[in-house]
């Protein structure tokens, strides 16, 4: 696993979203994060370094996509959508 310190930080406030999301100083940080793709990127970078166990990615995507593909047009949506904010 060859994550960064900062996407490890970032996958550890969101394994205990539903506690750290009571706290006002967390959801402001999380609104921004969404407002701005912060989230959306941050994840797409987490996902490409560690895949999704085998059973869940059969729940969340088709699999007659090109797995890729998603995760290439994600990024550039994340990127043209929040460049011009």
């Amino acid at each position: 696993m060859d994550l960064t310190e900062k996407e490890r930080r970032f996958m550890e406030l969101y394994n205990n979203y539903s506690n750290n999301y009571n706290d006002v100083e967390f959801r402001k940080l999380d609104d921004r994060w969404t407002s701005d793709g912060t989230k959306e990127s941050m994840w797409i970078s987490i996902y490409t370094k560690i895949p999704i166990d085998t059973h869940i990615n059969q729940l969340l995507f088709n699999n007659s996509f090109d797995e890729q593909t998603v995760i290439s047009e994600m990024a550039s949506f994340v990127n043209n959508t929040f460049e011009k904010v």
